[in-house]
């Protein structure tokens, strides 16, 4: 993850592709969620949606994705007007640390894996396939 400030706007960037995050929550929406061992209850959560990005504590709704060939998911916020840069810093530390925790690296190793997996498993079964004249 990458933090940065660009006037009164800060940027997080995810280590996940905007991609996968997509495939997941069309094909798998489960895998894009870290639950509680014990009762299943859901303890966080990722998704992409341009309309309606957001940070919590509980999840990430990433609402872009970098320009480059990785697509990495990204997800922008404002920062108060008249803040010092220690204050700005602060503020987004403040806003952003709950949410890219402990949960977050865990579900996020998880989620590269899991779209690379379901994808190999889909390319076999494209290959498999056969069309009759």
């Amino acid at each position: 993850m990458k933090v940065k400030i660009i006037g009164n706007t800060f940027v997080v960037t995810s280590t996940l592709s905007a991609q996968d995050i997509v495939y997941l929550a069309k094909n798998a929406p489960d895998k894009l969620k870290l639950k509680e061992k014990d009762d299943g209850n859901e303890l966080f959560a990722v998704s992409y949606n341009e309309a309606h990005p957001s940070i919590q504590n509980f999840g990430i709704v990433f609402g872009g994705k970098t320009r480059d060939e990785k697509e990495l998911a990204t997800v922008t916020g404002t920062i108060p007007t008249g803040m010092s840069d220690a204050d700005a810093k602060a503020f987004v530390a403040d806003k952003v640390s709950a949410a890219f925790g402990e949960h977050y690296e865990k579900l996020a190793k998880s989620i590269s894996s899991e779209a690379k997996k379901m994808r190999e498993v889909r390319e076999k079964l494209v290959e498999s396939i056969s069309i009759e004249a």
